[in-house]
């Protein structure tokens, strides 16, 4: 049987997902450097066997999505690593990472009092080790484990951005392509990403999917009728454009 676990982190501010189907273990997104402690604690907790993990999705290359990645494959060299063509080379640190550009850019016409901010920004982000990725997506391949993943396609918070859609529980893992606020769906946050257009495109793309519960990174789950929810969402944002 199918099994979704959520591994709330900083009081639920992240959200990585294990899913297992009894032979195959998932995670999706695996939090920031120097949480990888309390997230076998909170495996733990939540009665997770994480020894038994054997396939990593990542959605993107942010930080606190990839911050762990290094000390997982540390501990477990065997697992897969999956994400996006375009994220992977990101991941593999072939390309700086988006915010570290853009941190070392901000740094240089920032005030001041706002330098010793960002140069903190820029050191954490400089000590994200890489990590080679084993498999990398584009979307629409459906995987042959946890009853059939599907990878969606899902850019526009970044470019290679996915989703996981888990149809025999009829659940998206949607990353930072959509947040969770006040019990809502909301769009990708504006403040973190680069085209907010394409964003809401992805948003339609999944209304075609059936399901009955969303997953995002930051704000956990929404349940309900989540055609209508996905709908509302891309028209609040194409109206207040």
């Amino acid at each position: 049987m199918l099994k979704l676990t959520i591994l709330p982190l900083n009081a639920g501010a992240m959200c990585p997902v294990i899913v297992d189907d009894g032979t195959e273990m998932l995670l999706i997104d695996c939090g920031m450097a120097g949480t990888y402690d309390t997230l076998r604690q909170t495996a733990d907790l939540k009665e997770v066997d994480f020894s038994r993990l054997s396939k990593i999705i990542i959605t993107h290359h942010d930080h606190d999505h990839t911050g762990n990645l290094a000390a997982i494959r540390a501990d477990f060299p065997h697992v897969e690593i999956i994400a996006s063509a375009i994220e992977k080379e990101y991941i593999e640190g072939a390309r700086k990472s988006i915010r570290l550009e853009q941190a070392e850019e901000a740094i240089q016409s920032a005030p001041p009092e706002k330098q010793g901010e960002l140069q903190k920004r820029i050191d954490m982000l400089r000590q994200i080790q890489p990590v080679a990725v084993d498999t990398a997506v584009i979307g629409g391949e459906v995987l042959g484990w946890c009853g059939g993943v599907e990878i969606i396609a899902t850019p526009g918070h970044m470019p290679g951005h996915i989703s996981v859609h888990i149809p025999e529980l009829q659940t998206l893992v949607t990353g930072d392509a959509m947040n969770m606020r006040d019990g809502s769906l909301q769009m990708a946050n504006p403040a973190f990403t680069l085209d907010m257009d394409e964003a809401a495109r992805s948003i339609e793309k999944c209304m075609a999917l059936d399901l009955v519960q969303v997953i995002c990174y930051h704000g956990g789950v929404f349940t309900g009728n989540v055609r209508q929810a996905l709908s509302a969402v891309v028209t609040g944002y194409r109206a207040g454009r």
